[in-house]
């Protein structure tokens, strides 16, 4: 497939065929969204379990808790390109509805 639709209509046609109508949905948490979206349309009774929640690091240390968190970091950069790339793929599913 060559995306998150395809990917859910193919899957789901699959499963269909072999008498499943329940899945348990595993992707990125910031996927899930949209992800649990398609498949649902696609008729799949989903139950979701995310992975990969991006979100802040344990911090051990006073140099940890008062100097990295004012730094800008690599996993932060990550976490707003993937939002961005998200809320646009929402943005297109919604308007290809």
């Amino acid at each position: 497939s060559l995306d998150t639709r395809q990917n859910a209509r193919y899957s789901a046609g699959q499963l269909k065929a072999s008498g499943v109508t329940r899945i348990l949905l595993v992707t990125h948490a910031a996927h899930m969204r949209r992800a649990r979206a398609e498949f649902e349309a696609a008729g799949m009774q989903v139950s979701i379990a995310p992975t990969a929640w991006l979100g802040p690091r344990p911090l051990g240390n006073p140099v940890d808790e008062e100097v990295l968190p004012n730094l800008p970091s690599a996993s932060s950069a990550y976490a707003a390109w993937f939002a961005v790339h998200e809320w646009v793929g929402l943005l297109a599913y919604r308007l290809s509805r």
